[in-house]
């Protein structure tokens, strides 16, 4: 996994903020994305045949474990 690019949408389409992680490629998919009780994300997917899981705090932060 190397890099991500993710939003987050009001429900009037508005952007409510856009984060990246830093990589060399964006050629990931997420396939499921939940909120936490949190308030922040936990976002899962693929990237070249491996699964990955992302958390988020509630401003679309990256959390590590």
């Amino acid at each position: 996994f190397r890099g991500a690019r993710y939003w987050k949408f009001d429900s009037q389409s508005n952007c409510e903020w856009s984060k990246s992680l830093t990589g060399e490629s964006f050629n990931s998919g997420a396939s499921s994305v939940q909120q936490l009780s949190n308030q922040g994300y936990a976002i899962c997917g693929t990237y070249e045949g491996d699964v990955f899981l992302l958390k988020t705090d509630a401003d679309g932060n990256y959390e590590s474990e």
